[in-house]
């Protein structure tokens, strides 16, 4: 959904940091407690080394295709840049994402390094939102067709049901923001000019909407695919479709911002869905350690981009945090 900057709040953003704080280690401190810290570790230990370098690999391979997909949006609204520009914006992002500020530092640090000098923030963080929009449309299209064609794993209709209801909520949204929009709103309001001409091609440019359906299918079925390779490196026994139901549900759960960029969430979720299948508790608990040092991984591998690339302006870490409040709304 487009997004429109409001005046910085900073104390509710502060107090909004330090819930998600505490639910991520709540939940870390939950699970740590429900396993066995040696057996967690000599599960660790055994692990294939070649096959963890390889799923390190297909992460950041995964992380260059959304970057694409991000320049796709981008381009498609007036801003300009080559593909090596935008992967390494991407992965100074994910560097926030892991060590900064949670998941909204990330995708703001990106919009300012795309704004740059020349302003359009407001469209910049914009086509970081619709990146994140269309992901989440992917995500709950894989689980929705996997949770249909992998049925017999049975699980609570409840979850059946919470993934017909975002995925409807998140396409009505998007079909009928235009049309709704001119009814409520006068010809001059800011909002209306950006959805009705900044953001035009976002609703109607089929090649485009296309083009990114396809990125993001790559994208997502290369996060499975990382699934798959820590679940032999671990040697865990998880049958291969299961993988395309759990993952892109876990994924959804940690995209609620409840967290730190999903930190304990996602944990908490790979226990839950690994035990329905008969994965023993500790084992569960190892592969949630192996997905997360991925993942830090893959954002240290972004701070060293951020060292190499790093720019005085527009990207100083002072303005963050104001620019962060200013973002409250995309979640």
């Amino acid at each position: 959904m487009p997004v429109e900057p409001d005046e910085p709040r900073s104390s509710a953003s502060s107090w909004k940091l330090v819930l998600k704080l505490i639910v991520s280690v709540g939940l870390l401190l939950y699970l740590s407690r429900r396993g066995h810290f040696r057996e967690i570790a000599r599960l660790l230990a055994r692990a294939d080394t070649a096959l963890l370098a390889l799923a390190m690999a297909l992460y950041l391979g995964g992380q260059a295709v959304s970057a694409i997909k991000w320049r796709r949006l981008a381009l498609a609204v007036g801003f300009q840049g080559s593909t090596s520009r935008f992967v390494a914006h991407y992965f100074i992002g994910m560097f926030f994402n892991a060590f900064g500020f949670g998941t909204v530092g990330g995708d703001v640090v990106r919009a300012l390094y795309l704004a740059g000098s020349g302003g359009r923030r407001a469209l910049a963080l914009n086509t970081v939102v619709a990146d994140r929009v269309s992901g989440l449309l992917t995500l709950l299209a894989i689980a929705l067709g996997a949770l249909l064609l992998f049925h017999h794993y049975e699980l609570p209709a409840a979850i059946y049901w919470g993934v017909v209801g975002l995925s409807s909520a998140l396409l009505a949204g998007w079909r009928l923001l235009p049309r709704l929009l001119p009814l409520v709103l006068a010809p001059e309001a800011r909002l209306r000019r950006l959805v009705e001409h900044d953001l035009a091609p976002y609703w109607n440019d089929a090649r485009l909407l296309a083009k990114v359906a396809a990125l993001s299918l790559a994208f997502h079925f290369s996060q499975i695919g990382v699934l798959l390779l820590l679940t032999h490196a671990l040697d865990i026994a998880v049958p291969w479709p299961y993988c395309f139901v759990f993952g892109p549900l876990v994924n959804i759960m940690a995209a609620v911002p409840v967290s730190l960029n999903g930190l304990g969430v996602r944990e908490g979720g790979y226990v839950y869905f690994l035990a329905h299948v008969d994965v023993p508790r500790d084992s569960a608990i190892a592969f949630a350690l192996a997905w997360f040092g991925v993942v830090m991984l893959a954002g240290a591998v972004g701070g060293v981009v951020y060292l190499l690339r790093r720019q005085p302006a527009p990207v100083a870490e002072s303005r963050i945090g104001s620019e962060k409040s200013r973002a409250k709304r995309m979640l």
